[in-house]
């Protein structure tokens, strides 16, 4: 990750899943850079997210997850 300002992370919550669903798909899809060819849906990333408290963090820019 690149970031061209000030990035923060931060915990995830479930309002993340869409974007983390957007970001961990395609490298799930496309290349051998993960342990699963089971691509993320929001809601089962959502509830994830909220049944495994501080396993999930996102980088963020501008509000922005990156």
């Amino acid at each position: 990750m690149i970031c061209t300002g000030q990035c923060v992370v931060r915990e995830a919550t479930s309002d993340d899943a869409i974007k983390i669903a957007e970001i961990w798909n395609p490298i799930i899809s496309d290349t051998p850079f993960t342990f699963t060819n089971i691509r993320k849906t929001p809601e089962n990333l959502a509830k994830d997210i909220d049944g495994k408290n501080g396993a999930f963090f996102v980088a963020c820019q501008n509000e922005d997850i990156v």
